[in-house]
């Protein structure tokens, strides 16, 4: 198992992924409930089930536009 001590660094991807969470529930087009958010050294990772394409390139625009992210790398299925 692979551990990796907690620094400032993951401090803050921490708090971009709270961020990011919280700004695609704020839209409801975005349907986060099915949505992951994963972030490391400021890139965030979307995976999961976005309702519609449309869906999916929203999560990924919003994303973008959370202070600190540097990329978003999106894996989202459409369902």
């Amino acid at each position: 198992m692979d551990i990796k001590p907690y620094t400032p660094a993951v401090a803050y991807d921490q708090d971009i992924a709270e961020r990011v969470r919280r700004y695609l529930g704020s839209d409801p087009r975005v349907g986060v409930e099915t949505l992951v958010v994963n972030v490391e050294n400021q890139v965030v990772y979307l995976s999961g089930n976005a309702k519609s394409p449309e869906a999916a390139r929203l999560a990924v625009a919003m994303a973008e536009r959370v202070q600190g992210v540097r990329k978003v790398i999106s894996t989202m299925n459409v369902y």
